[in-house]
């Protein structure tokens, strides 16, 4: 999971709040339902871009179309303190609304949420809740069961979602052999986004499975340098 570093809210997103009539200081009409879809349009835009275009739990490409607007904090149960449009409790989630149902990631999360059980992508600890094989399959960090919670309410463990970051693996490092100085310049620039503002999908399965790489190779180099210098005596 990929931490997410929220922008400022869109400026439309803001000036729609304090346009809303108010009641005894309490702010009417304040709810998701009644943002306006050219508004809704405009944040999702803004948080693609904070997000790279990738999933806010998944790491999937997405896009406009292919993403809904998602809510960390469920709208149906955290609305009385105007959270169902607190951009800070707003995300971007694979699939899009015509895309029919996903076995993974936020239908199944649906209205649950838990602070201490879950990991939020807003978290600083949220890429380093999970480790992932480099066959693509995921586990909490030892003891960590909120990552764990986090892995079953997600079902992050899909198969067909673990066949894509196996994929992006293999993709990644392993369809023609890599040298060591390129892992390491792979690794260096896992997180760069390219001319669209888009992060690779996957990156942070991606950065651990370079680090790993890394890890072995350097591992072999000491290994077939200690042969040799065996060899010589």
């Amino acid at each position: 999971m990929k931490r997410i570093i929220k922008s400022n809210p869109p400026i439309e997103l803001k000036q729609w709040f304090h346009a809303q009539p108010t009641d005894k200081n309490e702010k009417l009409n304040c709810r998701y339902h009644n943002l306006p879809s050219d508004i809704r349009s405009i944040v999702k835009q803004s948080l693609l871009e904070d997000q790279g275009y990738l999933c806010c739990y998944t790491g999937i490409r997405i896009s406009e179309a292919r993403s809904h607007i998602e809510h960390l904090k469920p709208q149906s149960i955290y609305f009385e303190n105007y959270e169902d449009v607190d951009y800070n409790n707003l995300l971007a989630a694979h699939p899009g609304p015509n895309l029919g149902q996903c076995a993974y990631g936020a239908h199944p999360k649906a209205d649950w949420y838990h602070e201490e059980h879950f990991i939020s992508p807003l978290s600083p600890q949220c890429e380093t809740a999970f480790k992932f094989s480099s066959n693509g399959e995921i586990q909490p960090t030892p003891d960590n069961t909120a990552a764990q919670t986090t892995i079953d309410r997600l079902n992050l463990t899909d198969p067909s979602l673990t066949e894509m970051r196996k994929q992006a693996i293999e993709a990644f490092l392993f369809e023609s052999e890599i040298s060591l100085k390129k892992a390491e310049n792979l690794l260096e620039k896992i997180y760069d986004r390219n001319q669209k503002g888009q992060l690779r999908p996957f990156c942070i399965v991606l950065k651990q499975a370079c680090e790993d790489y890394i890890k072995r190779k350097k591992q072999t180099q000491t290994r077939n340098k200690a042969i040799q210098s065996r060899s010589k005596t």
